[in-house]
């Protein structure tokens, strides 16, 4: 319990320059160069980001959905803040992990070398790319067995879409290309859906320890 609380801990410090951005990003509109509707923020390299709508209506319903499901279970006041800090800390966890697939794909087929751009280039960062993926457990205690194999259809579904992607050439969504935004929202959806997933429990009995 120590450990999962300074875990949780970690995540609020570790991740709070994602709220400053997400702050940021609501308070500023704009479009991106096809003319489509984005939030701008900047990240700490200085460069301006496009944040899409699904993009935090993605983010947005893993942030609620996993946030209920372990109240739901543990039916206990302090299940409300600990779910959310989870909660929070998954999505973005997600969210790093679905960059990482995004701009490593990008950078093999846009032959740019992104990754190194954003996420290598010395040790610390290499250390914080994987640090940022690791979030994705910080449901684990909330995890139920009877999940994993939708789950994996889900992320499975994810995949297939990317690879859809790949085949029609994996156009950025600010190139204007239809295709690219359906799949690019659907992808984040599918990507965000998979964190609730792994916590739903849908029996009255949310307690029961034997579905686990």
């Amino acid at each position: 319990m120590v450990i999962y609380g300074a875990w949780l801990f970690a995540s609020v410090v570790a991740l709070s320059w994602f709220d400053k951005t997400l702050v940021a990003a609501l308070l500023r509109f704009g479009t991106d160069p096809s003319g489509t509707f984005v939030f701008e923020t900047v990240n700490p390299n200085g460069d301006l980001i496009h944040i899409y709508p699904f993009t935090l209506a993605a983010a947005s319903f893993s942030l609620v959905g996993v946030t209920y499901y372990i109240f739901k279970t543990e039916r206990k006041w302090w299940a409300i803040p600990v779910g959310l800090l989870a909660a929070r800390a998954v999505t973005l966890g997600m969210i790093n992990l679905y960059e990482q697939i995004f701009i490593g794909l990008g950078q093999i087929v846009w032959k740019v070398d992104l990754w190194s751009k954003y996420y290598g280039g010395d040790p610390f960062n290499v250390m914080w790319t994987i640090l940022s993926i690791l979030w994705n457990i910080t449901t684990l205690p909330w995890w139920q067995r009877r999940n994993a194999k939708p789950a994996a259809i889900c992320f499975g579904l994810f995949l297939a879409v990317v690879v859809i992607w790949l085949l029609i050439g994996y156009p950025p969504v600010e190139s204007g290309n239809h295709a690219a935004y359906v799949l690019n929202a659907t992808s984040r959806l599918l990507s965000q859906t998979t964190q609730v997933i792994l916590v739903m429990n849908p029996s009255r009995n949310s307690n029961s320890k034997s579905a686990r």
